[in-house]
């Protein structure tokens, strides 16, 4: 059994290692794997104001944690799509 504590710290410092473009795929995939925002994931495992203030945070990095992914209408979430198929993820 691993404390969440220890997990939390080991996941932060893993996404303040990523790029801008790999926290939009990211967030893009959250949505795919949940059908849920990220921001709304935020919003009810913590709380509206933690998840704006995240909000705010990554649109420093030009991302927004309201993202979703539509391959079917949106080319870059196509090509994420293809290559997560090609990939068999």
């Amino acid at each position: 059994f691993i404390p969440i504590t220890e997990i939390e710290e080991e996941l932060t410092a893993e996404l303040k290692r990523l790029t801008r473009t790999e926290g939009q795929i990211l967030v893009k995939l959250i949505y795919r794997e949940t059908g849920s925002s990220a921001y709304s994931l935020v919003r009810e495992l913590r709380n509206g104001f933690r998840a704006f203030t995240y909000n705010t945070i990554a649109k420093v990095f030009k991302i927004s944690l309201k993202e979703t992914y539509d391959p079917l209408n949106v080319r870059e979430d196509l090509f994420i799509e293809d290559i997560l198929r090609n990939s068999n993820l």
